[in-house]
């Protein structure tokens, strides 16, 4: 059996998991690039990617050397001899959430003093007089050219300032002022690395630090923070075959599950990479018995607040924009599964007040690059919602607290039952599924019912919330099939049809042509290859429900 102890869940210090013989997946030549170079560096990634990690990476290679790489791909490519003095700073852990700004000045002020004691910078002067940013001035005078400055989630106070525009004005005023001294005597400092998840250039903060080199979209470092897909098979195989066991299926299934529901975090449009979020890999091989959670979401903080509010803006605006002559209605949920990439928005920092939700949403991982054929076929990048945990998170956040007619939480209780149905191959009780979604979700009937297309995409975000993968109009060898759902092992494929009459005739006839089209069709034939079943689904208009449900043999 894997030894779960060895899994550095939770763990930020470079050091403890070295000398605890920890797993570490070694990107320490990413590393070593980027620590040879004298620029300040900023990296903006989305909560529980390991960003605390990389700079504890970085305080033990600047304060130590190559002491704790022995055996990692850094230790042949460091050359540098010189060990420096390394001030670290992590925001989220010096204040709470109600921190006012005088109290975290005085709490980095006694840091920046510990930091001086330890080595040997004293002050003939009250040091008490200064603020943070005039005793980081002093110091680093005292030891030009020695210091090394990583500050973590330098945006932590702003994004804890939601809702309180006097507050958040206060801490952009303190922080600009901090970071202007950092600007003041930048040449004291051999390197800084500053992490957040969201960039506000715009708000001035940053604007002093003009040479800061921002490697948040920058392809070559993609995969600095997050597991390759090469990189889980290569440290995490044992663990992969033990909740194969421990799940009774096979490896690969344990992998596609993977895929599905934790990988496809593409950071930057320079780079195909993508990435599996760590902190939910980390838990699920801690615990595979229990399945494949919402491990990152449930994690929480205070952003489904915040993605709240933004989906909120976002449907507004979709709801604003006048449907074009015959343009068929579908659900609102879907529009905001997929926006348009602009790299231009995401390279840009915005003032919080001002960013737009896509960006926002990005940044904190809501969404990512992905590309997808357009209705020609090309291929075109868009941001969508990484993989099953987050958007069936967002669907439920969607439903619940977003939609104009929000839905009671036991409807979205029996919804997220369909994923067992699913994996059981029970077609009688996805029926059932199926019908509860089109009679519970709040739209006028007369509409709902006279739309194929609004009728799938409802059934699709109910699949949605059971954190299966649902995607409408798929392109396979020759056409797009309405609505493919995945399971690790299996691929159903379902044609909808409206009978617009009550009569046994229009029925069978819609019947006889989603058959017709399962079957001429090559519809779900795409990579992987997985066992296929195809359903033909009958909605009557008159009826209000779901008539005929066969299964097709092709």
């Amino acid at each position: 059996m894997a030894e779960t102890s060895l899994l550095p869940l939770g763990q930020s210090s470079f050091k403890t998991l070295r000398d605890a013989g920890l797993i570490y997946v070694d990107k320490t030549d990413l590393v070593a690039s980027i620590a040879k170079m004298r620029s300040p560096f900023f990296l903006s990634r989305p909560r529980r990617f390991g960003k605390s990690l990389l700079l504890s990476t970085f305080e033990s290679l600047f304060k130590d050397g190559t002491k704790y790489f022995q055996g990692l791909k850094l230790e042949s490519l460091w050359q540098e001899d010189k060990t420096y003095r390394v001030l670290k700073i992590d925001f989220s852990g010096e204040m709470g959430s109600e921190t006012p700004v005088a109290e975290l000045d005085r709490v980095l002020r006694d840091k920046i003093r510990d930091f001086a004691a330890l080595h040997g910078v004293t002050f003939q002067d009250n040091w008490s007089d200064y603020t943070a940013a005039q005793l980081l001035e002093r110091v680093a005078q005292e030891c030009w050219g020695e210091l090394v400055l990583l500050v973590d989630e330098y945006d932590y106070a702003l994004s804890h300032a939601l809702g309180n525009k006097p507050r958040f004005e206060a801490f952009r005023s303190y922080l600009q002022n901090f970071f202007g001294k950092v600007k003041e005597c930048q040449g004291a400092f051999r390197f800084i690395f500053i992490t957040g998840i969201s960039r506000f250039s715009h708000t001035s903060i940053f604007s002093q630090l003009n040479n800061l080199d921002d490697l948040s979209l920058n392809g070559a470092y993609a995969t600095l923070l997050g597991y390759t897909g090469a990189e889980l098979r290569e440290y995490f195989d044992e663990y992969v075959a033990d909740a194969a066991v421990q799940l009774a299926c096979t490896k690969d299934l344990i992998y596609e599950g993977l895929r599905l529901n934790y990988d496809s975090f593409r950071l930057s449009d320079e780079s195909e990479d993508q990435v599996y979020n760590p902190w939910s890999i980390l838990n699920f091989m801690r615990y595979p018995k229990r399945g494949y959670r919402s491990y990152w979401y449930e994690s929480g903080g205070l952003f489904p607040t915040l993605v709240i509010k933004y989906l909120r803006h976002a449907l507004a605006k979709e709801q604003a924009q006048a449907p074009e002559a015959g343009q068929v209605p579908t659900e609102p949920y879907r529009r905001l599964e997929s926006l348009p990439f602009d790299r231009r928005q995401l390279s840009v920092s915005y003032d919080y007040f001002e960013i737009p939700p896509a960006v926002l949403l990005f940044q904190t991982g809501y969404l990512t690059i992905r590309e997808v054929p357009d209705a020609d076929g090309v291929p075109m990048l868009r941001l969508m919602p990484p993989n099953l945990e987050v958007n069936s998170n967002l669907a439920a956040l969607y439903l619940e607290e977003v939609r104009d007619k929000p839905i009671d939480v036991d409807v979205i209780n029996a919804c997220q039952s369909a994923a067992r149905f699913f994996a059981q191959e029970d077609l009688g009780k996805i029926r059932v599924i199926f019908n509860h979604a089109l009679n519970s979700f709040g739209y006028d009937a007369a509409v709902l019912f006279k739309y194929e297309a609004m009728c799938r995409d409802v059934i699709r975000l109910v699949l949605t919330l059971s954190a299966l993968s649902a995607k409408a109009e798929v392109i396979s060898a020759q056409g797009r099939c309405d609505l493919v759902v995945e399971t690790p092992a299996l691929r159903y494929v379902f044609e909808f049809k409206l009978a617009r009459t009550k009569t046994e005739a229009a029925e069978a006839a819609a019947l006889e042509d989603a058959v017709s089209q399962l079957k001429d069709q090559r519809y779900g034939e795409i990579l992987p290859v997985k066992r296929l079943i195809k359903v033909a689904v009958v909605i009557s208009t008159p009826k209000r429900e779901i008539v005929k449900f066969e299964t097709v043999v092709a």
